[in-house]
């Protein structure tokens, strides 16, 4: 007889709980995954967004200059009878006739794109009243916009497409109206487009372009 005989205890296998290494490379993954497509949706809204509040800025320090060449074009009136109220000379130059100095007598001003910049400039007219004439060369000149990169800022009206550089300058109209019948008044009214792509270095994501339709509004000529 054995003395002191203990009888053995079989322990219970216990089950380990826990990730495998693969789960472990697939979650992390998974979790990389997330947080990059998070990061570049939070970057591309934050890019947008500033993109759009730096175009938003240039548009407001343009939009004075565009409201000059609007009242402009809106008050011109035909100088003479061989001149309009409205001339576009070519893609980058535009002469208007209008009253800027308050006399009632209409200045002949010239806006033009001289190495990326729209200037402004004019001269006095000759006559105390209709017919107009001017000579000699244009004064108070003035910068207006600067980094204008497009050579035809004044694209020629009532085209399909007014802003295609295909359509040749021949194939287009010039007047607004003409008279109904032989004995109606002509019409001095014009319409103008004006397009501006201005290359801005402080502007994310490329360059401001500006279109704009103006119209003359007197029908008839100068006083």
């Amino acid at each position: 007889m054995l003395l002191n005989y203990k009888k053995p205890i079989l322990k219970k296998s216990q089950t380990v709980s826990g990730f495998t290494l693969v789960e472990v490379i697939l979650a992390s993954a998974l979790t990389v995954i997330v947080l990059t497509v998070v990061y570049n949706m939070l970057f591309f809204g934050m890019f947008t967004y500033e993109g759009v509040r730096e175009s938003s800025l240039v548009s407001i320090e343009i939009q004075p200059v565009i409201a000059q060449v609007e009242r402009d074009v809106r008050q011109a009136r035909k100088p003479n009878d061989t001149q309009n109220s409205v001339v576009r000379i070519n893609g980058h130059e535009l002469i208007v006739h209008t009253d800027i100095t308050g006399d009632g007598k209409p200045e002949q001003i010239r806006y033009k794109i001289e190495s990326g910049e729209l200037k402004r400039s004019y001269r006095i007219p000759q006559g105390s009243q209709y017919p107009y004439t001017y000579s000699g060369n244009y004064n108070n000149e003035k910068v207006l916009i600067r980094n204008i990169i497009n050579s035809d800022v004044f694209p020629m009206p009532y085209d399909p497409d007014p802003f295609n550089p295909a359509i040749h300058d021949k194939e287009r109209k010039e007047k607004v109206t003409e008279p109904e019948h032989e004995y109606s008044p002509p019409d001095h009214r014009r319409k103008l487009n004006i397009r501006l792509v201005i290359d801005d270095p402080t502007v994310r994501g490329g360059n401001i372009e500006i279109h704009k339709f103006l119209m003359s509004r007197s029908r008839v000529e100068a006083d």
